[in-house]
């Protein structure tokens, strides 16, 4: 009996990319960083951006 290979585990998409399941996700990268309190996010001004983005008057 052969030793499944790593590439056996994946399934290989014909145009050569591959579709991980979540389980091998987090193997690959880890549990997710746990989320960021506000205070540690950068901080955005808060100004009218639709005023900005509008073109015309």
């Amino acid at each position: 009996k052969r030793q499944p290979s790593f590439m056996d585990q994946y399934k290989i998409n014909p145009d050569g990319s591959i579709d991980f399941t979540p389980e091998q996700l987090h193997e690959i990268l880890g549990p997710p960083p746990p989320p960021v309190p506000p205070w540690h996010q950068p901080f955005v001004p808060s100004f009218n951006v639709k005023k900005m983005w509008r073109k015309g008057p």
